[in-house]
């Protein structure tokens, strides 16, 4: 069974073509990067897998249900989503620890209003344990540091074990050492599971570790490259998605390092 398949999407708002015929397909196994500049379209395909935008044309499947067939609040749970914004909303909610991780469970940004049960607190410590957060539950999320922030976002992602998880910019914000520490941990958790696909949406190629297998490259809306990390990130390729002279080099440890070529420093 496919994890995903985006079959001829297109995206239209107000007679403006947002997205144009992107096909996309990841298969067991897998684990994709997406990338793309501001504006690319990257965040409409996310929305569009969590079933929260409706594609103009084309099809959409997640786990073997098809949109407009299936209840999504069903599959749904079987997607483990992060990004940027969920920070905020726990900070400014003064939740704890505990209550962020819960309220995956619920599939919302509230725990339930009654007292959290046993099982959910064991299933929270459970989730936060597999990121070094064990003992944290009782902690408020906004006293945390910003990298410590992300890791109980994970835990929260990982709760319901997930067969796909959508890390959404993770790294936004943190320093060179706990963005590394960071992904460490990320293909710590990935390489210990067989049952959950990661799709890692990011600017920056240095952040795409080897447990990537391939990756989908937007520019305005429609697949510039789609396949094995190889064959997408390359200097010709980026150039051409990014407009600019641009240079990629592999290192030893199969790491994507990027930087400007001689050309655009002429």
């Amino acid at each position: 069974m496919e994890v995903l398949e985006l079959s001829s999407v297109s995206l239209t708002r107000n007679e403006r073509p947002l997205l144009r015929e992107v096909s996309w397909r990841i298969e067991s196994g897998e684990h994709w990067a997406l990338l793309g500049a501001n504006g690319s379209g990257k965040t409409l395909t996310l929305q569009l897998i969590l079933g929260f935008l409706w594609p103009t044309r084309g099809q959409v499947r997640v786990l073997g249900n098809t949109y407009g067939k299936c209840d999504i609040r069903k599959v749904r749970p079987m997607i483990g989503w992060v990004n940027f914004d969920m920070q905020f909303r726990f900070i400014e909610r003064g939740a704890s620890v505990e209550e962020a991780v819960v309220s995956s469970l619920y599939s919302r940004f509230e725990p339930p209003e009654d007292e959290i049960s046993e099982e959910d607190k064991r299933n929270a410590s459970e989730a936060l344990a597999k990121l070094k957060m064990q003992g944290y539950e009782s902690r408020v999320f906004s006293s945390l540091s910003f990298g410590e922030q992300k890791r109980v976002l994970i835990a929260r992602a990982l709760v319901h074990n997930p067969r796909l998880l959508i890390l959404d910019e993770p790294c936004t914000g943190l320093d060179i050492a706990s963005r590394e520490g960071f992904l460490a941990d990320i293909q710590g958790l990935i390489s210990s599971s067989e049952d959950t696909h990661v799709v890692f949406v990011t600017h920056h190629t240095e952040e795409i570790l080897p447990y990537i297998t391939h990756a989908l490259l937007l520019k305005e809306g429609q697949a510039v490259k789609k396949g094995p990390v190889e064959q997408v990130l390359t200097s010709e390729v980026l150039s051409e998605a990014f407009e600019m002279a641009l240079k990629v080099e592999r290192s030893q440890s199969g790491r994507f390092l990027t930087g400007f070529s001689q050309e655009s420093k002429r």
